[in-house]
């Protein structure tokens, strides 16, 4: 992780399918401190008053902003400068996030399915957030 990046995260519910974050409710969900690390219980209650564990995805902010000043987080669906539709995700060996290309242009340019690994080292402002892979799937349908 970069030094002196701003640390973000979203967590998308996937029992109740919403998504939770950045500012997480403090009434329901506890944000500890334990030996220097700051915890978020995300635990919930059952009929029977036990506490068990959410199922959540983890998504987190890549550090930067789109062209309309929209944080961009991990999982999002976003559109480049060059019309390619894509989703924010985190490469392991890189060591950073990327655009992954869904849906880019053909000799005629047309809009078709398409699958690339694109680093976007400068080019995070010229992005624009669509949506996200969970609450607008429909994004990454052929023809959509």
């Amino acid at each position: 992780m970069q030094a002196g990046r701003e640390m973000k995260l979203l967590a998308w519910d996937k029992e109740q399918n919403i998504m939770i974050g950045p500012n997480f409710d403090k009434e329901q969900y506890a944000i500890v401190s334990y030996n220097g690390l700051a915890l978020l219980d995300i635990t919930r209650e059952d009929e029977d008053g036990y506490d068990y564990e959410m199922d959540v995805e983890w998504l987190q902010y890549v550090g930067h902003r789109d062209i309309n000043g929209k944080e961009i987080y991990e999982g999002y669906i976003t559109r480049n400068k060059r019309g390619a539709i894509g989703v924010v995700r985190f490469h392991n060996y890189w060591g950073g996030f990327y655009f992954a290309t869904v849906f880019g242009h053909d000799e005629d340019g047309e809009l078709v399915r398409s699958t690339s690994s694109v680093p976007m080292w400068n080019e995070w402002g010229t992005l624009e957030v669509i949506g996200n892979i969970y609450e607008n799937r429909e994004l990454m349908e052929v023809g959509k």
